[in-house]
């Protein structure tokens, strides 16, 4: 009876083990890339606001990372959001920092709604007093459109 009783205690103990090292591992796999993030970004005076809206442009982006997945390129498409781009915009105006915005206009993917709607943030921020510079290969009507503010 003291064979099993030694058995059982050196098995639960070897488990044990194992699951606190298991444990850790992965507390330092996630702790690894969770302080491989995004770093923080410095901003200088009279910096320019590139937008880049090369990508599809949706009311609302999301935030969940497999929603967009595509998994036959196994890679993620995200897509931009308008509501993002109208508050990127605005707190531009308001920020110090920012001299001006820089459109890149290669590949816009956008409804004339959507469009019309940047326009008219980006309106009231050249109202502020800082300017807008419009970039692209080529223009589409709702590229031109955007660009002639």
């Amino acid at each position: 009876m003291k064979e099993f009783f030694k058995m059982m205690l050196a098995s639960m103990t070897g488990c044990l083990i194992t699951v606190l090292v298991v444990f850790f591992v992965m507390l330092g796999v996630v702790s690894g890339l969770m302080s491989s993030g995004e770093k923080d970004i410095v901003v200088q005076d009279k910096t320019v606001l590139v937008i880049e809206l090369n990508k599809t442009i949706v009311e609302r982006s999301s935030d969940n990372p497999f929603e967009n997945l595509n998994i036959a390129a196994m890679k993620s498409e995200k897509s931009l959001g308008l509501n993002q781009i109208l508050a990127t915009i605005k707190y531009a105006a308001t920020d110090e920092r920012i001299g001006g915005i820089l459109l890149d206009l290669s590949g816009l993917n956008a409804g004339y709604a959507t469009v019309e709607a940047i326009r008219n943030q980006l309106d009231t921020f050249k109202a502020s007093g800082k300017y807008v510079f419009a970039y692209g290969d080529s223009y589409s009507q709702k590229a031109y459109y955007l660009a002639s503010v």
